[in-house]
C-alpha cells in the first residue's frame, strides 16, 4: 500500500473538475434559499425532523455513494443534520464564530485555529488539524474564507471554502515541514462546507454539506480502500455535527434553568445584553 500511494500533486484537470462540481453545488444552495425553495434538506423526508429531535444524527451521500471519480482525484460529498434543543440561532452562530474555541470543540483532530480578519462581511481564518487516513497520519494547515448570511430572525446559512491547503510533512517530528500548497500525499486538496440553520420546534436545526477533493485511489487498492474512504467521509460529517451539539449543550442547560424561573428567550437575550 505504501508503495502504491506515492506522493502526488494536484493536476489542472482535477482542479477544473472540482470547480465544475462546486459550481453545481452552489446552484443547489442558491435554489434552497430562493423564496419557493426547500430551505432544509432534512425536511425532504417525512419523519426525519422528528428523529433528529430524538437525538439522531442524519447523514447521507448527496449523490451516488458519496464519492465521485474525476481525473486524478476523488470528490466526496456528504450532508448531515442535527437538532439542538433549547438554544437560539444567535447562540449557534456565536459559537461557530468563536474560532479560538475550535481546538476545544473539535479536538483532537483540530490542534489550532484562529481568525485572520474580517472585511465586507467575509471572514478569513486558519485551521491546523491532524488527518488520519487508514494507516497514515499527516498534518494539514488550511486557510479558509467564509460568509454567514441571516435571512431572517430564525434562518441563516453560511458558505466556507479553502483558499490554501498545505500538507505538513513529518507532522509532530523535529523534521516537520510545510510543503508547497497542492503538493504532497493529496489526502486533502480542497474543502467546502455549506451549512444552513433554522430555529424552530424549541431549538435549532443545523445541517451541513461537506464537499472535499482528494487524490484518487491506486487501481490495485480500489476495492479495498473505497468502502473505507466512504465510511470516513460519512463519519467525519457526523462527528463534526455531534461535537457542535455537545458544545452547545451547556448553553441549552443554562436556557432551561432560566426558563424554569419564568424567563423566555427574549428575556434571556436581554439579560445577556445588560
Amino acid at each position: 500500500m505504501t508503495a502504491s500511494a506515492q506522493a502526488v500533486d494536484l493536476q489542472a484537470d482535477t482542479l477544473t473538475a472540482w470547480e465544475h462540481y462546486l459550481q453545481l453545488a452552489r446552484q443547489r444552495s442558491v435554489a434552497r434559499i430562493a423564496p419557493n425553495g426547500q430551505f432544509l434538506w432534512l425536511d425532504e423526508e417525512p419523519g426525519r425532523a422528528e428523529r433528529l429531535r430524538k437525538g439522531e444524527v442524519a447523514t447521507a451521500p448527496v449523490a451516488g455513494s458519496g464519492s465521485e471519480e474525476v481525473a486524478h482525484g476523488l470528490i466526496h460529498d456528504w450532508i448531515g443534520a442535527i437538532f439542538v434543543p433549547n438554544v437560539s440561532l444567535d447562540q449557534v452562530l456565536d459559537l461557530l464564530d468563536d474560532f479560538g474555541s475550535y481546538k476545544t470543540i473539535y479536538g483532537p483532530q483540530v490542534v489550532a485555529a484562529q481568525l485572520l480578519g474580517r472585511e465586507n462581511g467575509e471572514e478569513q481564518y486558519s485551521v491546523k488539524f491532524v488527518n488520519r487516513v487508514l494507516f497514515v497520519t499527516s498534518g494539514i494547515d488550511i486557510r479558509c474564507k467564509s460568509r454567514t448570511v441571516r435571512l431572517d430572525e430564525r434562518r441563516a446559512y453560511s458558505n466556507s471554502e479553502t483558499i490554501r491547503v498545505q500538507e505538513i510533512k513529518d507532522y509532530g517530528k523535529p523534521s516537520e515541514q510545510e510543503l508547497t500548497p497542492d503538493t504532497g500525499d493529496g489526502y486533502i486538496w480542497r474543502l467546502t462546507n455549506i451549512a444552513r440553520y433554522e430555529e424552530r420546534d424549541g431549538g435549532v436545526y443545523i445541517e451541513a454539506e461537506t464537499i472535499g477533493l482528494t487524490r484518487d485511489v491506486p487501481g490495485a487498492l480500489t476495492a479495498f480502500i473505497m468502502p473505507v474512504v466512504r465510511k470516513l467521509s460519512r463519519n467525519s460529517v457526523a462527528a463534526t455535527l455531534e461535537k457542535t451539539r455537545n458544545a452547545l449543550r451547556p448553553m441549552a442547560a443554562g436556557s432551561n434553568a432560566l426558563t424554569s424561573t419564568g424567563l423566555g428567550v427574549a428575556e434571556i437575550h436581554a439579560s445577556a445584553v445588560r
